[in-house]
């Protein structure tokens, strides 16, 4: 599956990188960018999740139980020690 990020701005840019001074204020507002770009990256994972075709989510499931414990159990029962 191939994303598209064309249309997503993501805020960032090292500020002192630029030459400018750091404000009393610049934690604030790199936390609030870091919580935008959280929330970006949430609702990108959300189309994601919601676009996966019956294959990808079959894939998503025998994965999710190869790495359970009942997958453990079951194979002790099955194979012995």
């Amino acid at each position: 599956m191939l994303l598209n990020f064309s249309s997503i701005e993501v805020g960032g840019g090292n500020d002192l990188a630029k030459g400018e001074k750091k404000r009393n204020g610049s934690n604030k507002h790199k936390e609030t960018e870091a919580d935008s770009n959280i929330l970006k990256i949430a609702e990108i994972e959300k189309r994601q999740k919601a676009d996966q075709t019956i294959g990808e989510r079959v894939a998503e499931y025998v994965a999710a139980f190869c790495g359970s414990m009942a997958f453990v159990y079951l194979h002790v029962a099955w194979f012995g020690t």
